[in-house]
C-alpha cells in the first residue's frame, strides 16, 4: 500500500494574519512549539481574514528581507559598516507587515498525493513544505524533515 500525503501530514502547524507585524511572526517562531518528529516549527501558515490559506512566513525569509537592500542586487558589502546598522534593519523589518515578505507560491497537494509525488514536488520547487489541502481548505503540512526522518528513521527503513 503507498505512503500518501494525509499518512506523512501533520496537523501541527502555526498560523498568522497576513496583516499582523513581522515582529509578531518572530515573536511566534521563537515560542513556537515542536512537531511529533521533535523538529522546531521553522515556518508560519499566513492567512487572510476568511482564514484561508495566503502564503508562508519563514525564519529564512524573514533573515533574507532583513538584509539592507542593496545586498539584495548583489553589491560587496565587505567593505561597509553592516553591523552599525543592524539594529536599524531588525527594527524596519519588524516594523513590516507579513504579506510584505511572505512567501506567496505556495505548494499544494492532496491528501490522496503519494509520497514520492510529493517528494517530487518539494525538489522541483526547492522548497522545505508542502501544504496538504482538501477541497480548498488545509488540513496539514509536510515538511521535508518529516519525510527524511519517516523514510530513514523507523525500524523498517534500517532493515533494509
Amino acid at each position: 500500500m503507498p505512503l500518501l500525503a494525509k499518512d506523512l501530514m501533520s496537523q501541527q502547524y502555526d498560523i498568522i494574519h497576513q496583516d499582523a507585524l513581522v515582529s509578531q511572526a518572530v515573536e511566534q517562531l521563537l515560542l513556537g512549539g515542536t512537531r511529533e518528529t521533535g523538529h522546531k516549527n521553522v515556518s508560519l501558515v499566513v492567512v487572510d481574514d476568511n482564514n484561508a490559506l495566503v502564503g508562508t512566513i519563514s525564519m529564512y525569509s524573514i533573515l533574507y528581507h532583513l538584509r539592507p537592500s542593496y545586498q539584495l542586487f548583489g553589491i560587496d558589502i565587505s567593505n561597509m559598516a553592516v553591523n552599525a546598522e543592524l539594529e536599524v534593519f531588525i527594527k524596519t523589518i519588524q516594523r513590516k507587515r507579513v504579506r510584505d515578505i511572505m512567501n506567496d507560491e505556495v505548494v499544494v497537494v492532496s491528501p490522496e498525493e503519494p509520497m514520492m509525488h510529493v517528494l517530487d514536488r518539494l525538489m522541483r520547487n526547492r522548497v522545505r513544505r508542502v501544504s496538504v489541502v482538501d477541497k480548498g481548505v488545509m488540513v496539514g503540512i509536510i515538511y521535508m524533515t518529516d519525510i527524511f526522518y519517516h523514510l530513514f528513521d523507523n525500524p523498517q527503513a534500517k532493515e533494509l
